[in-house]
């Protein structure tokens, strides 16, 4: 039975959400059978991969806007370890209606929301997870992204507010920030993800050394084995 990772944002919207889902997918598929599944409507996994060769995106590809509820048939009957889907930009209050089944349990195993960690993109994020997320019972992680470099001590800062508060149940946070950077852009110009870059001392190996902390984490949350790439 598969395992679901879905990509969502809040409802500023704009946060690499797409591009995660797609670096996810990439990673994951070095050990285990990937599809990625693209709900989005804009597209841009699909815009990505389709402009790529096959080496570079390891993993199959599906395409289901507005299929979300075929979501828990894909668990039930794939041949896949992992499926990572993009789901669409959406406002507050769509949540429940994406990511919970027939029996009113949440479809995915986990929900990776990525944010910026300035106070605006970052408290949309967080009533999310607050109002439609963690009600549901679902497990989440939140994900300080496109975070420029100088900007780290903030979001430390705002990472470990979140992880202590008290008002509120505390918000799940990764340990990981991903940083704001052009080399993204490029990748996508090159029609790759930042792990398939060329250069051993490239900027993009910092990146990748980010987003493979990252999966390092999702995977721990989901506590999977080292490999079954067959």
């Amino acid at each position: 039975m598969a395992l679901i990772i879905g990509y969502g944002s809040g409802d500023k919207g704009g946060v690499g959400k797409s591009t995660e889902a797609l670096i996810t997918a990439r990673i994951l598929a070095e050990d285990f059978n990937v599809l990625l599944v693209n709900a989005d409507s804009v597209r841009t996994v699909v815009r990505v991969i389709n402009r790529g060769q096959d080496e570079h995106f390891p993993f199959d590809l599906a395409d289901a806007v507005g299929e979300l509820d075929r979501l828990a048939d894909l668990r039930r009957d794939s041949p896949y370890d992992f499926i990572v889907v993009d789901l669409p930009g959406v406002a507050v209050g769509a949540f429940q209606s994406m990511l919970t089944g027939a029996d009113g349990k949440p479809i995915a195993d986990l929900l990776v929301m990525p944010s910026k960690a300035e106070f605006i993109e970052l408290e949309a994020t967080v009533d999310a997870i607050d109002n439609e997320v963690a009600p549901t019972g679902l497990p989440y992680l939140l994900v300080l992204n496109q975070v420029p470099t100088q900007r780290f001590p903030l979001a430390e800062e705002r990472r470990e507010e979140l992880r202590g508060r008290t008002h509120r149940p505390p918000v799940k946070v990764a340990d990981t920030i991903i940083r704001h950077s052009m080399t993204y852009f490029d990748a996508h110009e090159g029609a790759m993800t930042v792990i398939d870059m060329p250069g051993a001392r490239s900027y993009a190996r910092i990146l990748e050394a980010e987003q493979r902390a990252l999966v390092n984490e999702i995977r721990s949350m989901l506590n999977t084995p080292a490999s079954r790439r067959r």
